[in-house]
């Protein structure tokens, strides 16, 4: 009887285990120091930033700070609030991520002169995990239109990946237009078909844009299951030797 209760316990926590998600992590870049012209990469543990311009300018990923004025893109500007969009018109975002469109002064790590390339197509703003991940969800600034821009989202899983339009994942109560800020949809694994988790995410752009609140789950470890069942299997152990 001892047997089968502690097979049902172990059983019991590693199920709980596996399906107990990782905390989220968001990835707001007001953190690390960044500031406006900071090139990012590998601030942040656990995920590699990059960029690919195809629009001319260098494969830098850029913060922006929205808060500032009279920068080289002001509908990047937060100013007296967002235009449009679900986050408008009082969501302050600080610094944004930007496909950098000039390469002035960034051979420091700092660009004198941070804008965001707007040349149609603009290129990708790319996320690779260290640790797959079973969700992706981030907001975005001055996306003018779905017809004018056609963004995308490839999510892959190894060799494996998939591609989302951007109005796959925009929400019912967002807006489009310049100076415009929106929170998209959570983009779930459980709710796609064709891959299992996300290794790796390219957020394609056809203009100019900002990106921010980067939020991803990792995909728990095994150990942490597996601790677990030998906890309860040691637990078990102790209570038999004590009655023997």
């Amino acid at each position: 009887m001892l047997k089968q209760r502690l097979a049902l316990i172990a059983a019991a926590a590693l199920w709980v285990a596996g399906s107990a998600g990782a905390a989220p992590i968001t990835l707001t870049f007001d953190d690390l120091g960044l500031v406006h012209g900071s090139v990012v990469n590998t601030q942040y543990s656990g995920v590699t930033i990059s960029a690919d311009n195809i629009g001319g300018g260098p494969d830098l990923a850029v913060a922006f700070d929205s808060n500032l004025s009279n920068t080289r893109d002001e509908d990047l500007e937060f100013g007296n609030g967002w235009s449009a969009g679900n986050l408008a018109p009082d969501t302050r975002l600080g610094n944004l991520l930007i496909i950098q469109e000039n390469p002035n002064g960034c051979q420091d790590g700092i660009c004198d002169a941070p804008d965001d390339e707007g040349s149609r197509p603009a290129g990708s703003l790319i996320f690779d995990f260290d640790v797959a991940v079973t969700s992706f969800q981030f907001d975005v600034v001055d996306i003018e239109s779905f017809a004018l821009e056609n963004g995308s989202v490839t999510l892959f899983d190894g060799a494996s990946s998939m591609t989302l339009t951007l109005a796959q994942i925009f929400p019912l109560d967002g807006v489009l237009g310049d100076n415009s800020a929106n929170r998209l949809d959570p983009i779930l694994v459980s709710a796609l078909s064709g891959i299992s988790q996300i290794t790796r995410v390219e957020l394609n752009f056809g203009g100019s844009v900002g990106v921010d609140n980067v939020t991803f789950e990792p995909v728990p470890e095994p150990s942490t299951a597996a601790l677990l069942a030998l906890g309860v299997v040691a637990l078990g152990a102790r209570a038999r030797s004590r009655r023997s």
